[in-house]
């Protein structure tokens, strides 16, 4: 599969230790909203063992005139280029992939189960079912530990408001603010079983670091989802 060789055109800070990156569209590229790809600094000011490439998901959509994609900002030197770098930034997009997407069959209610940056390919997939307009109903159960950490938390407000399929459930875990909208504490079957009303009508889909989707897998089993309804995506140690 070809390389698709993009620049770097603008980037923000979206949370604590986040940052959001934003490429132009390279001319015939395409992909699926919620998957992923290899992104690659063409030429990189510093390099260390862990290389100059990382995986991302998309947090944009394919109709988008952007390519996106965000990352917690550890201390290595993919990372250092990455936050120090001027607009123009020449960065190659390597092989798309992923099958953790939108179904073809709308019948079934969606609940993502997300922890971290594992938000990145669900706002790719809540962005794209609220462009098409689908009547699909999605249940966003977002978990950090704490309000400065939720990477997207007022873009998920708004699409929740702008959406009416579109439940957004976030959580925090180490905080207790009186101010806070959402729910205090870890995911739960009993936060589960309070938002969403047929748990053995429902696809489930799961992505965050190793331990929460563990977490996660083993509150499904729990409550007797079958695995065959359970698509997850283990981001691993971040690097």
């Amino acid at each position: 599969m070809s390389d698709f060789k993009s620049k770097l055109v603008r980037k923000k800070q979206i949370a604590e230790g986040t940052m959001a990156f934003y490429l132009e569209k390279p001319k015939d590229f395409s992909f699926v909203a919620g998957q992923h790809a290899t992104f690659q600094i063409a030429k990189p000011k510093e390099t260390d063992a862990e290389g100059d490439s990382r995986t991302f998901s998309f947090i944009t959509i394919p109709s988008g005139n952007e390519v996106g994609f965000a990352s917690r900002m550890r201390d290595s030197a993919f990372k250092r280029n990455l936050k120090g770098a001027g607009l123009g930034l020449e960065i190659d997009i390597k092989n798309p992939r992923g099958s953790m997407v939108l179904p073809q069959d709308l019948r079934r209610p969606l609940v993502f189960l997300a922890g971290g940056i594992g938000i990145t390919p669900f706002m790719s997939m809540i962005r794209q079912a609220s462009y098409e307009k689908s009547a699909q109903k999605i249940f966003l159960f977002y978990s950090n530990r704490t309000v400065a950490q939720t990477a997207f938390l007022a873009d998920l407000r708004q699409l929740a408001k702008e959406n009416e399929n579109f439940n957004f459930i976030p959580f925090i875990t180490q905080e207790k603010l009186s101010t806070w909208q959402g729910e205090l504490g870890y995911i739960s079957e009993e936060a589960v079983k309070k938002y969403v009303p047929k748990i053995g009508e429902t696809l489930f889909y799961l992505a965050g670091p190793t331990g929460m989707v563990s977490a996660m897998s083993e509150l499904l089993a729990s409550m007797g989802v079958d695995s065959l309804f359970i698509k997850s995506e283990d981001y691993g140690e971040y690097k």
